[in-house]
């Protein structure tokens, strides 16, 4: 069972997972000014790192991983705000087929 705590670090995970594509995004964007992007990109990438090895001490890995599907939804909530970017029904049921599969995976794969 995932304590609240253990579900909010890996939603934080999540949301760092996206904010890392969406500077590595806004870096391709501008490339004169790529370095403003990727520094934050990375520092979030460390941050991710120590929160998912906090959450894995806690929780099973196969209960864990389903959630960091999410960041593909945020990614994706996040695009069309920021770069103007169309996520159409072909890109949302791809979403769904990601997440179904990594649940299916991590809940029947044993």
């Amino acid at each position: 069972m995932m304590t609240i705590w253990a579900l909010a670090a890996t939603g934080g995970c999540a949301a760092s997972e996206s904010g890392q594509q969406l500077l590595y995004r806004m870096a391709g964007k501008r490339p004169r000014r790529w370095y403003a992007f990727v520094a934050p990109a990375a520092a979030l990438y460390v941050v991710t790192w120590f929160l998912w090895a906090a959450v894995l001490k806690a929780v099973p890995l196969g209960e864990a991983l389903p959630l960091m599907g999410f960041a593909y939804v945020l990614t994706a909530l996040a695009c069309p705000c920021l770069f103007g970017e169309r996520v159409d029904l072909r890109r949302w049921v791809g979403i769904v087929f990601v997440i179904a599969g990594v649940t299916l995976v991590s809940r029947y794969g044993e």
